[in-house]
């Protein structure tokens, strides 16, 4: 040590092997003796780095189970919302098969023509069976056909426009 250590003083360097290590100087009691206690700086640390590396990697997979956890939260939060729209679709769908039901009842029970018309193609989607009496045909032999089939050129004409000017009467609400 040369004199360059004070007792209970802690020496940072290189040991006589040339590797970075600690020690501490103690004096023998009784002697002119003195104790030098050292470990290399690897030494010392490698049980604190494998300790803090331990501690990293279950800090890393707390932070991905906490991850995991909360997105599986939001998917069930999305998967209530989708069962709730599901609800709500059957509901509204029953309700269509209600209102249907009427609607067809009242179609094909009264005396006057009910149809419906596909607005692209201009042919007949339904048409009430009532119309057997107007026109003396079956309904299922209308369907499917244009009305340009079915009326005179000068009833068509007066029809395609004044079903023009609903449309646009529809467009402007």
């Amino acid at each position: 040590l040369r004199g360059q250590a004070l007792p209970n003083e802690v020496l940072y360097g290189p040991d006589y092997r040339g590797i970075e290590a600690l020690g501490v100087v103690r004096a023998i009691p009784g002697t002119d003796w003195w104790l030098l206690a050292k470990q290399s700086q690897t030494e010392l640390m490698g049980e604190a780095i494998a300790q803090s590396l331990w501690l990293l990697l279950a800090g890393a997979l707390s932070l991905i189970s906490l991850a995991a956890l909360v997105h599986l939260l939001g998917q069930r939060s999305h998967l209530q919302a989708m069962a709730e729209q599901v609800t709500a679709l059957r509901e509204a769908q029953t309700q269509v098969r209600a209102s249907e039901e009427r609607y067809r009842l009242l179609a094909e029970n009264g005396s006057d023509v009910v149809w419906l018309l596909d607005l692209p193609s201009q042919r007949l989607d339904y048409i009430s069976p009532s119309v057997e009496h107007m026109l003396g045909r079956r309904a299922e032999e209308l369907i499917g056909h244009t009305l340009a089939e079915l009326l005179p050129p000068q009833d068509h004409a007066l029809f395609d426009l004044r079903l023009q000017q609903r449309l646009a009467g529809f467009r402007a609400d």
